[in-house]
């Protein structure tokens, strides 16, 4: 396999998010830059005879909605009933108190993106879910060429959350009162399901990871005429405990009409596979598997699942990115795990990934190492074997994603320029 450039595009502001790139089913290109989302769609050209992309930008802002300020609890007030180690610490952490009197918040960016599959739109376009670093969670659609943010999902969980607070006592003398309603308030991660059907009704799960560990899983119908905002018509389909915390990732894996797999990992590096299935028309998690149970403190930044053969009862391979390593874990068909293969890639850590087949996947780190990694099971023993391949050299750049078409024929890579100066005596 070898990669060959055929088109450059300068983006601005840069680039400064890991896995930057993601492409959708509908054929869109997502960036997350420093202030925003860049979506690029691909114009087709069949008269063109170079080797020149046709593309349609546009742009996501952030939003400035602050999540955690709606703990129900004045935090400007508390400030000054705390004792010295705890006013710090309100302080500094943006998430126990976004927009302090006096202070300067940080500006929200978005951390993380997810597209929606095929068909949630008409004519079989996508749906795009963001996330910022202050734990908001929109869900948003293309309109007269720009996007526009169909459904809050963090202000419809906060007025949730609101409406089931009871009394805890004296909330304007103790801060781990505002800790706890604040970890339960900011979303840390999503992902998107496949898309369903019951009758007349098409739809998908929108779930969601939050700080203390908990996900959130929710159903959004499909916009099947032209949108308006209550079509979408969110709904909170369950709510489970984890025991992880700082949930950094979730993958979603189709088992069969009725279950899926929704693969989690959080910031201590822990990984487990949560069972969901629909037992009389109501979702309930099923089972919880440890896939990865070592808090290694390398947190994880992806989760992908590789098919594997049935009849070999290993019908699923997680692979998780930690850091520099990639992990792979074979699972039987009860969620078992069955074996265990930890690789170090090396050059720094890993900024991209790409399933290529059913037992590789392409991985890009920040200095710009392109490596293939197969997945080899034997019996119950698994492997990964790795081929460097030749790299794509752009001077003074570190490498911020990779991410590719459905047939892999057009790959985007993200890169940043970066200055490094050299002080000597």
């Amino acid at each position: 396999m070898e990669l060959e450039e055929i088109h450059t595009l300068a983006l601005s502001p840069a680039v400064a998010a890991s896995f930057a790139a993601l492409w959708s089913d509908d054929d869109k290109i997502s960036v997350i830059t420093e202030k925003g989302l860049h979506v690029m769609e691909l114009v087709p050209d069949p008269d063109g005879a170079q080797q020149v992309l046709e593309l349609r930008r546009s742009w996501v802002k952030p939003c400035d909605y602050f999540p955690t300020s709606e703990t129900g609890i004045d935090y400007n007030s508390l400030i000054w009933k705390l004792d010295q180690q705890d006013a710090y610490r309100l302080i500094l952490d943006t998430c126990l108190a976004p927009n302090l009197t006096t202070t300067k918040s940080v500006a929200p960016y978005i951390t993380q993106v997810a597209w929606s599959p095929a068909g949630m739109l008409q004519y079989g376009r996508c749906l795009l879910a963001s996330l910022t670093n202050y734990g908001c969670v929109l869900v948003h659609m293309p309109q007269s060429k720009q996007w526009s943010t169909m459904v809050d999902i963090s202000s419809l969980w906060s007025k949730h959350c609101s409406e089931n607070w009871g009394d805890d006592g004296d909330i304007n003398g103790d801060i781990s009162i505002l800790q706890s309603r604040a970890e339960k308030l900011k979303a840390t991660a999503i992902t998107w399901g496949n898309i369903m059907s019951d009758g007349d009704r098409t739809y998908s799960y929108l779930m969601v990871g939050l700080l203390n560990g908990v996900i959130v899983v929710w159903q959004i119908n499909a916009v099947t005429v032209r949108s308006r905002k209550c079509e979408l018509q969110p709904k909170i389909l369950l709510q489970f405990e984890t025991k992880m915390y700082n949930i950094t990732t979730l993958h979603w894996r189709v088992i069969d009409d009725q279950t899926g797999w929704l693969c989690a990992g959080d910031v201590r590096g822990i990984v487990k596979m949560l069972s969901l299935s629909k037992v009389q028309d109501k979702l309930q998690c099923m089972s919880s598997t440890e896939v990865w149970p070592h808090s290694d403190r390398i947190q994880v930044t992806k989760l992908l699942t590789l098919p594997c053969n049935v009849i070999e009862n290993s019908p699923v391979t997680v692979v998780a990115i930690k850091g520099g390593f990639v992990v792979a874990v074979a699972l039987d068909m009860d969620g078992t795990v069955v074996a265990t293969w930890p690789y170090m890639v090396g050059n720094l850590s890993v900024t991209g990934v790409v399933l290529l087949d059913q037992h590789s996947l392409l991985v890009l780190t920040h200095s710009g190492s392109f490596n293939i990694l197969r997945v080899v099971k034997t019996g119950v023993n698994l492997s990964l074997e790795a081929k460097v391949l030749s790299p794509i050299k752009i001077p003074k750049s570190a490498y911020y994603g990779i991410t590719a078409s459905a047939n892999k024929a057009i790959f985007c890579l993200v890169t940043r320029y970066v200055r490094i100066d050299q002080f000597g005596s």
